[in-house]
């Protein structure tokens, strides 16, 4: 994040340690890609909606309370945590 005075006057006064590396990790561990232009590949035949839970999958539909739309993205990866436990649990098998 940049304060900026004017063109020539600004100052970097925060940022976040997730950004592009962040990403690339989480697509190597999850996918096994190798490369950010096979990650982006990747996301592009992806579908989002398989990964993230949104707020239909936990109201069934809009929520009108807060004028969320259905398919406003609710928790990023939200429903791999299902998708963990099971496979936890064949593993265990």
């Amino acid at each position: 994040m940049l304060a900026v005075h004017s063109p020539d006057n600004f100052k970097r006064v925060t940022g976040t340690s997730l950004g592009g590396g962040t990403f690339l990790g989480l697509c190597c561990l999850l996918t096994g890609c190798e490369t950010f232009e096979e990650a982006i590949s990747l996301a592009e035949k992806g579908d989002s909606t398989k990964v993230d839970k949104l707020v239909r999958d936990i109201y069934g539909g809009s929520y009108t309370k807060f004028n969320l739309q259905g398919d406003i993205v609710a928790s990023s990866f939200g429903n791999m945590i299902s998708k963990s436990k099971e496979l936890l649990l064949i593993k265990k098998i």
